[in-house]
C-alpha cells in the first residue's frame, strides 16, 4: 500500500514522466513483436516463394506434366537408353528360361547377322544357356537377309500351329524371359558339319 501511496502521489504531482515512460514502454514492447513477427512471416513468404518456385521448375521441366505423365516419359526414356544398349541375358532371363524349358533338350541353331553391333555378344549369350541345360549348339554367321525381323530375333518353326517338343521348350523359354521374337515359319537351315538341327535363332539388329 505504501508503494502505490508514494508513487501514487508523486504521479499526481507530476504525471508527465511517467507517462513519457508508459508510452516508451508500449512503442518499445510492439517494436520488439513487430520485429520478431516480421522476419517469422518473411521466413514463411521466403518459403512459400521457394515451394512456389520449385513447383513452377518442376512444371516446366515436364511442360506442366502430371506425375503419372512424368513416369510415363521417364520410362519411354529408359526403354529407349535401354534399346541402345548391347543386348545381353541377365541372371533374371537365365533362370527364368532354366525353369521354363524344363527338362527338354535337342540341337539349335543361333547364327548372328555380322552387321549388327550385338547380334554376335547375343548369340554368345543364348548360345552359352542353351549349352547349360544339355542343348547341342551350333553356330554360324551371316551378312544381311531377305528376312529381317522387327524385334531382331526370329525363329524357324517346320509348324508353328503345332511345335515339337523342342520348339515348345524354346517358346516358353524366350516367353520367360520376355524375349521378343519373330516366328517364321520355315525349317531350320543345316549347319555345314551336321544334319538340320530341331530349333534355328537367327539374330540381326531390331527395326
Amino acid at each position: 500500500m505504501n508503494f502505490f501511496k508514494d508513487y501514487g502521489a508523486q504521479f499526481l504531482a507530476n504525471p508527465i514522466p511517467f507517462i513519457v515512460l508508459f508510452l516508451l514502454t508500449v512503442v518499445g514492447t510492439f517494436g520488439i513483436a513487430h520485429l520478431f513477427y516480421s522476419e517469422r512471416i518473411e521466413t514463411v513468404k521466403d518459403r512459400a516463394e521457394l515451394a512456389q518456385r520449385q513447383r513452377d521448375d518442376y512444371k516446366e521441366k515436364l511442360s506442366g506434366a502430371t506425375p503419372d505423365e512424368a513416369r510415363a516419359r521417364l520410362d519411354r526414356l529408359e526403354a529407349t537408353v535401354a534399346s541402345m544398349m548391347p543386348r545381353k541375358l541377365s541372371p533374371d532371363q537365365t533362370r527364368a528360361m532354366s525353369g521354363a524349358i524344363g527338362n527338354v533338350a535337342g540341337t539349335i541353331l543361333i547364327t548372328n547377322d555380322m552387321a549388327s553391333a550385338d547380334a554376335t555378344g547375343y548369340a554368345a549369350h543364348l548360345s552359352n544357356f542353351f549349352k547349360s541345360v544339355g542343348w547341342k549348339v551350333s553356330n554360324g554367321a551371316f551378312l544381311g537377309s531377305s528376312f529381317h525381323p522387327k524385334t531382331g530375333l526370329s525363329l524357324s518353326l517346320k509348324d508353328p500351329s503345332n511345335p515339337s517338343p523342342a520348339e515348345a521348350g524354346v517358346l516358353r523359354a524366350l516367353a520367360a524371359a520376355g524375349i521378343a521374337f519373330d516366328a517364321k515359319s520355315s525349317p531350320p537351315m543345316a549347319p555345314p558339319n551336321g544334319g538340320p538341327p530341331d530349333v534355328e535363332i537367327a539374330i540381326t539388329s531390331p527395326l
